[in-house]
């Protein structure tokens, strides 16, 4: 549902490829991220970083910085995105915590918590 300011304002949409939920990174882990989050950079590019080696999980890291890169981002919500094999995860900003169950969850491997 929207409410259109201009009566001859186009309908909005959202693009193709945001449509099918996947990505084109199809192996490992990947993470789309944007600085919309100041806390993005840390977790990102410190704590997931290390904690995915640590699992022997391959973490590809795409950080998405111009308003085309946004447009063109296979989920509508850029601020952080997680996929698995290119398939989405999930959405939510994962804390070393979170990241940790994800890992449990799936049986890879169990990382000892060191960041607190």
């Amino acid at each position: 549902m929207y409410k259109p300011f201009d009566k001859s304002a186009p309908l909005p949409k959202f693009k193709d490829c945001a449509r099918n939920g996947g990505c084109d990174i199809t192996e490992g882990l990947a993470v789309y991220y944007t600085d919309a989050c100041p806390y993005n950079d840390y977790y990102i590019n410190i704590v997931l970083k290390e904690l995915a080696a640590q699992a022997n999980k391959k973490l590809t890291i795409v950080k998405l910085d111009s308003k085309t890169a946004a447009q063109s981002h296979f989920v509508p919500h850029t601020l952080y995105s997680l996929f698995e094999d290119g398939k989405s995860v999930t959405q939510q900003v994962l804390s070393e915590r979170s990241f940790r169950r994800f890992i449990r969850a799936r049986s890879i491997a169990y990382i000892p918590c060191k960041h607190r």
